[in-house]
């Protein structure tokens, strides 16, 4: 979080997209720091919020490094 948090603002910049960083939480990926995109979005994110592990891009990055146990336990919750 220390190191991507500094870069976060210039690479929603460049790309035209929010951009999020989320950390493994006691429920699951957890938002906990956000740049806005340059355009207007219809989507809102906001800080401590719990994203879904199958259904989101961070959720299915996170199910493919954590370990197999960890990654089953959160999906039975």
């Amino acid at each position: 979080v220390r190191i991507a948090t500094p870069l976060i603002a210039e690479l929603a910049q460049r790309i035209g997209h929010t951009v999020a960083v989320a950390v493994w939480g006691s429920r699951g990926p957890t938002i906990v720091r956000i740049e806005e995109s340059p355009a207007a979005v219809h989507v809102n994110m906001r800080h401590g919020t719990v994203e879904s592990l199958p259904g989101t891009a961070s959720g299915r990055l996170f199910a493919a490094y954590l370990p197999p146990e960890t990654v089953r336990a959160a999906l039975e919750e």
